[in-house]
């Protein structure tokens, strides 16, 4: 009796903390940040609401070296499962910032697939449908400037050699 009753508390526990770990740490943190949104930026001296979009500061988000995992690199028997926990991974903490700092632009700074200079045409294709599913590229506003950089993931200069010429 005392066995199942302990077995039960350590699963609950083991679950409460993988939520926790999952989860709420995000938001925990998300809660945290400082604000970014004071009322000076978006008001005048005389305390009008600056309805210029030209007179306000512009916001930026900086996406630096998501490197989606590719299919080809990781073992087979976690492979899936790696892609799925960083893609998961990545779409909750790209959320949480975007909806922090409401961009006027954002900027994917290089290296957006960890495996773009090694990929087929397919696979390319994939990997770039999963790009746009993980940053919900659907979802941003239409006002929102996305701009993409390359890096040497993308198109080679890693190593020598590795260049597509």
């Amino acid at each position: 009796m005392i066995f199942k009753r302990n077995l039960k508390l350590f699963v609950f526990a083991g679950l409460a903390l993988v939520f926790y770990n999952e989860f709420i740490v995000y938001w925990l943190s998300y809660l945290n940040w400082p604000p970014l949104h004071k009322q000076s930026m978006f008001y005048d001296r005389e305390g009008k609401f600056i309805n210029d979009l030209d007179q306000r500061p512009l916001k930026l988000l900086l996406v630096a070296d998501p490197q989606l995992i590719g299919e080809n690199d990781e073992p087979w028997y976690y492979s899936w499962i790696a892609r799925w926990d960083s893609d998961r991974f990545m779409r909750s903490s790209f959320i949480l910032a975007n909806s922090y700092v409401k961009p006027d632009a954002i900027f994917f700074l290089g290296d957006l697939f960890d495996e773009g200079l090694k990929a087929n045409r397919e696979q390319y294709s994939r990997y770039f449908n999963r790009f746009k599913n993980v940053f919900r590229l659907e979802k941003i506003a239409k006002n929102v400037k996305i701009v993409y950089m390359s890096g040497d993931n993308d198109i080679g200069g890693e190593y020598p050699g590795d260049r597509n010429e």
